[in-house]
């Protein structure tokens, strides 16, 4: 049985055959009710809670054949819902004052009792012989509870009349008796017809938020106008790799396909390797290009391929020793194909038991000086040895021209714990396993919600190629493992954001930098999708 509400508003029962689904008939709807929550009671008759064309409801005994109603309690404009019907007797829920309680009515002598008036709101009854199991509304949220179904226990309800009426929290206005005349004040004339603003409320920032993407960690505020068509943000971000400060503002607008985009970017401390030795400077970029998102999710599947170009023009200011030599102003193009695909994933996954991610991205100099870069990336998910269990297998390769004067921005994921320079060639394997640890489901002070303690075991593999003199080439190892602990809380009720400790255990010697081999660092999290 299923309440079928049509384009039209009108209301009927259709009892559908549980095979293939067909009608195979419908109630009668003499008194043009609204039906709600309807549930067989036997053969001939159906129980609901019906709302009549005045907006009051009460609970009903229809005949399947005719349509004849029997109404169990007088109309009124309380809300009732839920019903459950236990032998003679017929349990629901309804508003009475300022709560919403459980009541039982005989659909025999149609009797009206209150079962329990403890309690703030209570819902769905569910009854055998003597037991009673219901939800309820408390201060932590919602919660199953049981309870003893005692009919001695219950109060008869005079007048067959749920107790009370709907609130209407001392605000005069809500009083029916000085609202029904409202409507007839208000003057009937023609409004003028006028195009709507599309610069209104362009620049509506009103999140901050997190993103990282491992190894670029970002802080964005964002914003979208109010006809969803514009979006902008405010970007901080920090690059583990070069240790450079990102400050930048990026828009996109998305009323014309493919997306129009379009920014500027204000970049501190880049770091690279010139001859054999590491430079400093910093470098502005004013950009624009198109953006072609795609959705191709179909049944269990999330697919999506996201295609991008833009234009970038760039300044360069170089430390003083080499302002005159590398000091440039240059243009280049860079262009992305993104493609990710998983399953859907439950809500304790740390990772889609089986899912696809992979990048690339090319960019090369149009004007003022030579150089280009290509950089891929990819992660396969496959399922651990137990529930909620993943392994995680990433790769990723780059490659810089030989002649580069210079060095486009190094997003290569290096390997954990040592310090990452953007070298002529890279290639890098590694493997994570992902377990959780506990569950702890407690908040600190009304601002963090800690929801899971997880663990993540690594081996990280580079192999890169670079300028160890002037004009002499070598190629190195960087091998790492170790171990992460993460902690995903959600802030405010709202941003979940993720946090942790990752200990690194250097396998080869950390040429650019450290000379211990075992890291210890602060994390924050590698976003993958």
């Amino acid at each position: 049985m299923a309440v079928q509400v049509a384009a039209s508003g009108k209301n009927e029962l259709h009892i559908l055959n549980a095979v293939n689904g067909k009608i195979l008939s419908v109630v009668p709807n003499k008194a043009n009710l609204f039906y709600t929550y309807p549930k067989f009671y036997n053969d001939r008759q159906i129980v609901a809670a019906v709302r009549n064309a005045a907006g009051q409801m009460s609970l009903a005994v229809i005949d399947i054949r005719t349509g004849d109603v029997r109404y169990l309690l007088a109309y009124s404009y309380q809300p009732i819902g839920v019903p459950f019907i236990q032998g003679s007797y017929i349990y629901f829920s309804a508003t009475a004052g300022l709560t919403d309680r459980l009541f039982a009515v005989n659909i025999s002598s149609g009797k009206l009792f209150e079962i329990d008036k403890e309690g703030i709101n209570k819902y769905q009854p569910t009854a055998i012989a003597n037991k009673l199991a219901l939800v309820e509304f408390t201060a932590f949220g919602y919660r199953l509870q049981e309870a003893e179904n005692n009919l001695s226990g219950w109060r008869a309800m005079p007048d067959n009349k749920v107790p009370g009426d709907l609130p209407d929290f001392k605000i005069s206005a809500l009083k029916r008796d000085s609202a029904s005349g409202l409507l007839p004040t208000v003057e009937n004339k023609p409004l003028a017809v006028t195009r709507y603003n599309k610069a209104h409320h362009l620049f509506n920032f009103h999140s901050l938020i997190p993103d990282f993407n491992d190894p670029v960690y970002t802080v964005s505020l964002q914003g979208e106008n109010i006809l969803n068509t514009f979006q902008s943000q405010l970007v901080f971000s920090y690059n583990r790799d070069e240790g450079y400060k990102d400050f930048g503002f990026d828009a996109v607008y998305g009323a014309l396909f493919p997306f129009i985009s379009a920014g500027f970017d204000y970049t501190l401390d880049r770091r690279a390797r010139y001859r054999g030795i590491s430079v400093y400077w910093n470098e502005s970029d004013l950009h624009a290009g198109l953006q072609v998102p795609l959705n191709l999710s179909n049944g269990k599947n999330l697919t999506g391929l996201n295609l991008t170009s833009s234009l970038h023009y760039s300044t360069t200011s170089f430390q003083q020793t080499y302002q005159a030599i590398l000091n440039k102003a240059y243009t280049y193009v860079s262009s992305g194909i993104s493609f990710t695909n998983r399953i859907q994933q439950a809500r304790q996954n740390i990772y889609p038991r089986w899912g696809q991610s992979i990048a690339f991205n090319y960019k090369r100099s149009i004007s003022g000086l030579s150089a280009n870069q290509f950089l891929a990336t990819g992660s396969l998910y496959l399922p651990g040895l137990f529930i909620n269990h993943n392994l995680v297998v990433t790769g990723a390769y780059q490659h810089s021209g030989q002649g580069n004067v210079v060095s486009f921005t190094n997003n290569f994921p290096f390997s954990r714990g040592y310090t990452a320079e953007s070298l002529i060639t890279m290639n890098k394997v590694g493997v994570n396993y992902h377990f959780p640890i506990a569950y702890p489901d407690a908040g600190i002070a009304n601002t963090v919600y800690f929801l899971r303690v997880r663990g993540n075991l690594f081996y990280d593999y580079t192999r890169g190629t670079y300028f160890y003199t002037n004009k002499t080439m070598a190629t190195s190892n960087f091998r790492s493992t170790g171990a992460e602990l993460y902690f995903d809380t959600k802030w405010f009720n709202q941003q979940p954001l993720t946090f942790g400790i990752r200990y690194s255990r250097l396998l080869d010697r950390d040429i650019f930098g450290g000379v211990v081999p075992n890291f210890i660092e602060l994390i924050l999290p590698v976003s993958f999708y």
